[in-house]
C-alpha cells in the first residue's frame, strides 16, 4: 500500500496482483516497478495547479489488508445505515 496525500486528504492506494501470481508480500516486487508507480503518483497531478500530491512509504501486505478490512466495514455499517433509514412507510 502506497501512503499519500492530495489535495483532499488521505488517499491510500492498494498495489494487488492477480490471485494466480505467486508473490505475497511487497519485497517481492520489482523496485523498478515500485519506483515507477511511486513516481506516476508524484506527478499526475503536476498540470492541474489548484492539486497537489504528497507521496509518502509502501507499507507492507498487512497494513493493505487492515486499510482493505476498515473500508469493507465502513461500507457496511454506511449500507445499514441507508436500509435503517429507507424502510418503507406501512
Amino acid at each position: 500500500m502506497l501512503t499519500m496525500r492530495d489535495e483532499k486528504g488521505l488517499d491510500l492506494k492498494i498495489l494487488a496482483v492477480p490471485v494466480w501470481d505467486e508473490r505475497t508480500e511487497l519485497n517481492q516486487m520489482p523496485a523498478f516497478l515500485l519506483t515507477g508507480i511511486r513516481h506516476f503518483f508524484d506527478v499526475y497531478k503536476d498540470i492541474d495547479t489548484d492539486k497537489y500530491t504528497e507521496v509518502g512509504d509502501w507499507a507492507g501486505r498487512a497494513a493493505a489488508e487492515a486499510e482493505v478490512r476498515r473500508c469493507q466495514d465502513r461500507h457496511a455499517a454506511s449500507r445499514a445505515v441507508q436500509y435503517t433509514s429507507a424502510s418503507p412507510a406501512r
